[in-house]
């Protein structure tokens, strides 16, 4: 009976109007949703799958899978993720002398940007990021580097901290809702701390709107600038993509602030962590943009501005006295998300493209790193390993192996075993296996059958102890 009437209320709309079922119609195929009514999304809503029993234990066997897979993990300690280092071997360039031990950092943390889109990861695309190609030239670029997770809020707390967190979403770093802000992790921005440095982030939002201003500052930030703090370098200059500064006006208070800094030097070093919002799903520039073409894509306008903007930053950056102590990191927080604009875009010139798109939210992402203080090879191979390990990678350029961490990841830079598994997680629930050949789901591949329970009964034990805020102490 349930299932006839899920299935009369599916097929018929005599009871939605011409104008809601057009408006539906055009949200599902912007973002690439299948079709489902009302009444059968609700009932897909109410039967969610319930939650395994996180209080397995595991077995001798397993535990040394999991060492093997790349994962640090004791289960019998209080604190589980615990270790004494952050790397175990010396850096691949570590021949190339040092000539500064603790530089400014800057990571420009974009959103939602996938390397395909980049002409420095695909030259026979059209000429669509010429300053990045530019900046990659006095830079090393990491191929093969992939997103561990998504969204936002996900995406930068795990790299800062180097985990797949459970909480994802605005709602949770309200200060209404106070469980994620009350757990204890472990993060890059709180080493780099207690070895000197002064540590931003920098918030292309405005206060207290999309509160990755308060995750950030729970994570242990110096200081969190937003667009109240940001506006004093741009001459006041309000939002104009709602509540967040496009990605032009966010960047020149970027370049604002750095040559404040010039002007009365801090005394210790600064490390300043970046989130730009404009290359956002659905979102097409503004009036300060730079339209692709005609201007007939949001993704290219987005992408194509987006390089613009960096771009004044780094003809400033070149010229700057920064460029001789300061390590500057273009990444993102996740790939580009699967919108309908996005996805015409990449189908469209995928025979230009290295490898083939699939339609995920996980894909290769930029991470393009400049550091004046030793030479560094034009490329470096990832091997398809995750934006997991950012924060111990860049704790492995800076020399600092001697640090009580609780990363789950591990340098990108560290020797790769055969057993070493490249994992991205979406929606706590979605495990994906990265190789040379592709990217395995549950649907697409049987290669990882083998390995695909393990993980995600490690995956829930991860996320039992993150909620039992026995992460860190």
């Amino acid at each position: 009976f349930v299932i006839f009437w899920l299935g009369f209320f599916q097929t018929t709309k005599f009871w939605l109007s011409n104008d809601i079922l057009e408006q539906r119609n055009h949200y599902f195929l912007a973002n690439n949703f299948s079709h489902t009514s009302p009444i059968l999304s609700l009932y897909h809503v109410l039967s969610v799958e319930p939650q395994k029993n996180n209080n397995q234990s595991f077995s001798k066997q397993e535990i040394n899978q999991l060492n093997d897979a790349g994962f640090n993990f004791n289960p019998s300690a209080k604190y589980p993720f615990i270790q004494d280092k952050v790397y175990q071997h010396q850096s691949p360039f570590s021949k190339s002398k040092i000539t500064l031990k603790k530089p400014n950092i800057m990571v420009f943390f974009t959103e939602g940007f996938s390397a395909r889109t980049s002409n420095v990861y695909e030259p026979k695309l059209p000429e669509i990021t010429p300053n990045l190609v530019d900046f990659s030239q006095s830079a090393m670029v990491v191929d093969h580097y992939y997103n561990h997770t998504a969204a936002t809020y996900r995406g930068l707390l795990g790299q800062w901290c180097s985990l797949y967190p459970y909480y994802g979403g605005a709602k949770n770093w309200n200060p209404e809702n106070p469980q994620a802000k009350n757990i204890k992790y472990s993060c890059l921005q709180q080493i780099l701390s207690k070895i000197g440095y002064h540590t931003y982030f920098f918030d292309s939002h405005e206060k207290d709107n999309a509160y990755t201003d308060e995750m950030a500052d729970s994570l242990g930030f110096d200081e969190v600038f937003t667009v109240e703090n940001l506006k004093t370098y741009i001459n006041n200059e309000m939002p104009t993509i709602r509540d967040s500064y496009s990605d032009v006006k966010f960047y020149r208070a970027i370049i604002g602030f750095l040559k404040t800094q010039e002007k009365s030097p801090p005394k210790k070093p600064f490390f300043i962590s970046s989130y730009s919002l404009a290359t956002h799903a659905w979102i097409n520039i503004t009036e300060d943009g730079k339209p692709y073409g005609r201007g007939n894509n949001n993704t290219l306008n987005t992408i194509h501005t987006l390089d613009y903007a960096f771009g004044l930053f780094w003809n400033y950056f070149k010229q700057s006295p920064y460029a001789k102590n300061t390590i500057v990191i273009f990444t993102a927080d996740h790939a580009h998300y699967t919108e309908k604009s996005y996805v015409d875009l990449v189908t469209y010139v995928e025979e230009k493209m290295s490898r083939p798109y699939q339609k995920l939210f996980i894909d290769q992402i930029p991470l393009i790193i400049y550091d004046p203080r030793q030479t560094l090879p034009k490329r470096f191979d990832a091997q398809y390993q995750t934006s997991l390990g950012f924060a111990p990678s860049l704790l492995h350029l800076l020399e600092q192996p001697y640090h009580s961490n609780a990363f789950l990841g591990r340098s990108i830079f560290e020797p790769l075993d055969q057993s070493f598994l490249n994992i991205a997680v979406l929606n706590n629930r979605k495990i994906y296996f990265i190789d040379k050949n592709k990217i395995h789901g549950e649907k697409n591949s049987k290669a990882y059958a083998n390995k695909r329970d393990l993980i995600d009964k490690f995956i829930q034990k991860q996320h039992q102890i993150e909620l039992e805020n026995k992460l860190w102490h």
